[in-house]
């Protein structure tokens, strides 16, 4: 297993949440209007930096995350948008 975390603009939260759930992700969780800077620029929600960030974590199958980063990679081609991904491996104690 594999906790898959996915970093992009607020505008974009609806189609990756799309795109996961079209993989048949199993659940995730989200944080929305996430304040920080990167490589897109500043994002704080702030008069002078208006915009947010979105976070989205999942714990899926190793195979399964190799698929979405992939699909990930290609939205972020066609959108001209910044979408990263960091993953790493997980043990799910129940």
């Amino acid at each position: 297993m594999e906790m898959l975390v996915v970093f992009a603009r607020a505008e974009l939260r609806e189609e990756i949440e799309l795109l996961l759930q079209r993989q048949g992700v199993p659940g995730f969780t989200e944080i929305s209007e996430a304040h920080g800077v990167g490589s897109s620029g500043a994002r704080m929600g702030s008069a002078v930096h208006p915009k947010t960030s979105v976070v989205l974590m999942t714990v899926v199958e190793s195979d399964l995350r190799e698929k979405i980063v992939e699909i990930l990679k290609d939205y972020e081609r066609e959108c001209k948008c910044n979408v990263s991904c960091v993953y790493w491996p997980v043990v799910v104690a129940v």
